[in-house]
């Protein structure tokens, strides 16, 4: 009896000994996660937002190594002088939509690496006297810090999705004189750069630079620019052109003395060219993206309703 008991404990032996093994894990992950973002907290990550992560992570079964691999990014770049508070909204948007938790971690960690590369656009730039002077101007001294962070977050978003981080650069260094950033506000900067992977459709991130800082010259503010990708949508559906001719032919309007706000309506209205609805400049007229028949279409369709 002795011996069949002994027995016994000798089988439930490893059985015993992973249960232990497995709840020093589990809480050694537990103590993980509450270390890393009691560390967040430290470095200014958003409170709220970060228990709203953890319940969510909870409530949907995610285990806390995964909790951990979304968080720690966000953790990384706050250590870094970084803005992170973006890192976690996006991830409550990934858990909102039902993003499996690796795709989640997939793009925290592609968003941590554009981040460091937008600052190391962004700070050169926020040194240039001219840019700290519009600063001062539209926000005050003390928010210097947060448009600058701001400044990134819009850049890393642009270079998140395809815009080189050479084209970001590109438009910070051709709008900032002084003779420019005199008559802006840091939200216009901010706004033209939220808007380029909006605009860029077609895979021409070029053609968006070039126009975007045509815009910021020709006095669209960031109201008008935050309006432009549905506009440019508008134009493209109406008279069938690729966005590069939108661009093309907004420019073309900006050149000619066209008021920002005018240019916008329209774009609206499907005037590429400026003139009557469907309208289309003739450099553009022949553009692959359209054929004849289908410009001389819509542009009859949009003169009907322009005179009605």
């Amino acid at each position: 009896m002795k011996y069949l008991n002994k027995n016994k404990l000798l089988q439930l032996l490893p059985i015993l000994l992973l249960c232990f093994v497995g709840s020093n894990v589990v809480q050694a992950q537990q103590t993980s996660v509450d270390e890393l973002i009691q560390r967040a907290n430290e470095n200014g990550i958003d409170q709220t937002a970060l228990a709203e992560l953890r319940t969510r992570a909870q409530n949907r079964g995610m285990g806390e190594e995964q909790l951990f691999n979304i968080i720690e990014p966000a953790v990384s770049l706050s250590q870094e002088n970084l803005p992170a508070d973006h890192i976690i909204q996006k991830a409550l948007e990934g858990l909102s939509k039902g993003v499996p938790d690796n795709q989640i971690a997939s793009v925290i960690n592609r968003m941590k690496s554009s981040t460091q590369q937008a600052a190391q656009v962004v700070d050169p730039w926020m040194q240039n006297p001219a840019v700290q002077k519009m600063v001062e101007r539209s926000d005050g001294p003390e928010n210097s810090q947060r448009v600058r962070n701001r400044m990134i977050e819009a850049s890393s978003k642009a270079i998140s999705q395809n815009i080189p981080s050479e084209s970001v650069n590109q438009i910070l260094t051709e709008i900032g004189d002084e003779s420019i950033l005199s008559e802006k506000a840091s939200s216009d900067i901010i706004a033209a750069i939220n808007i380029l992977p909006d605009i860029a459709a077609g895979g021409q991130p070029g053609v968006a630079q070039a126009f975007v800082v045509r815009a910021l010259k020709g006095g669209f503010n960031s109201e008008e620019l935050l309006k432009l990708p549905m506009a440019v949508n508008m134009a493209q559906k109406r008279n069938q052109l690729p966005a590069a001719g939108v661009l093309e032919g907004a420019s073309q309007q900006l050149q000619n003395g066209t008021p920002a706000s005018q240019v916008l309506q329209n774009l609206f209205n499907g005037n590429v060219g400026g003139g009557p609805p469907g309208n289309v400049p003739k450099g553009l007229q022949d553009n692959p993206g359209q054929g004849k028949g289908q410009g001389q279409g819509q542009g009859g369709r949009g003169q009907g309703r322009g005179n009605n």
